[in-house]
């Protein structure tokens, strides 16, 4: 029998996931975790391994016996083609996780937890970066989030990135030496640049190591390095273009703006974000996120059953998901 007053929030990104199942009216009954489910990254089966142990966990913690929700929402994090659309809709029908199943991605479920379903536009920064706006008609736009490779501008793997071959020309005598060429070093754990190809190509550094650097860049520039300033000035630009295009194209005039992701929410970065924002965007306020992604999924769920969203049904969403 299906749980007819349950709703699932699942939200599914490149290091973990997270599964949240409230009743209808935003109690939040239990939260389950595991790893990572985004299909890009992990397969469509280790995707449906992940989902499947965070929902159990979830129902585990509840203490409810597990059966169908009335509505389940997935936002997945690297959900690019309509065959991996298809692909998790079968994993999620498989599971039988709900009778109402809503696929989308994990931009989409970020934007409705922070704005609560309203318009407006989220700009993530963290290793990757994208922004995603939708406008009151439903017109949906994303800016970036094509990956290392292609894009994922602004990113703390960008900065890294930019910061890894400029102290490389420090250290070679192209450019004068600097804080940034010592940092670098020091991160890597290796002493001089003759070491660098060992340290990066036979011992390996994936994306999301080399991203871990930014913090300090952030750092260096805010302590008056002028070479890291360029770098992190170069990646707040980049992500202003990011919003600037994300919103002219979903038509917002005025634009309700939620940063998420470590890089767009560490300070200072975020203040000097604002503000270039703000330069060519005077309209843009900076509202506090109401709920996490999570929190979103279970509140798209809510909407594709036609449940009100209240303000009390949020305060209690809020409550219950203040781990996440």
């Amino acid at each position: 029998m299906p749980a007819s007053h349950l709703f699932l929030g699942i939200d599914g990104g490149g290091s973990s996931t997270r599964a949240v199942l409230s009743d209808s009216e935003g109690r939040v009954l239990g939260i389950g975790s595991a790893g990572p489910s985004n299909p890009f990254s992990s397969g469509l089966e280790g995707s449906r391994t992940a989902i499947d142990l965070a929902v159990g966990r979830a129902f585990s913690t509840a203490g409810v016996p597990r059966a169908p929700a009335a509505g389940a929402c997935l936002g997945i994090a690297g959900l690019v083609t309509p065959v991996q659309e298809q692909g998790l809709r079968e994993v999620a029908e498989n599971l039988s996780l709900g009778l109402d199943i809503l696929i989308h991605h994990d931009l989409r479920i970020a934007l409705t937890g922070s704005l609560l379903g309203t318009p407006g536009a989220v700009l993530v920064a963290g290793t990757g970066s994208a922004c995603y706006a939708r406008s009151a008609g439903g017109r949906e736009v994303i800016t970036g989030g094509k990956g290392p490779l292609a894009g994922d501008s602004g990113s703390g793997y960008w900065i890294a990135h930019r910061a890894l071959r400029t102290a490389v020309k420090q250290l070679d005598g192209r450019l004068r030496t600097g804080p940034l060429a010592v940092a670098v070093l020091d991160y890597l754990g290796i002493n001089k640049a003759s070491q660098l190809p060992g340290r990066l190509h036979r011992e390996g550094l994936t994306p999301s190591k080399l991203a871990g650097f930014a913090p300090r860049v952030i750092a260096l520039a805010a302590e008056g390095d002028e070479v890291a300033a360029s770098i992190i000035g170069a990646a707040q630009e980049a992500l202003t273009a990011m919003v600037e295009a994300a919103a002219r194209q979903a038509w917002l005039e005025s634009l309700n703006l939620v940063f998420a992701g470590g890089i767009a929410t560490s300070e200072p970065f975020g203040t000097g974000l604002r503000d270039r924002i703000l330069k060519i965007l005077p309209d843009t306020t900076f509202p506090s996120s109401a709920l996490p992604p999570a929190g979103g999924a279970v509140l798209e769920a809510f909407m594709s059953a036609g449940i009100e969203i209240t303000s009390d049904g949020v305060e209690r969403l809020q409550d219950g998901l203040q781990s996440l």
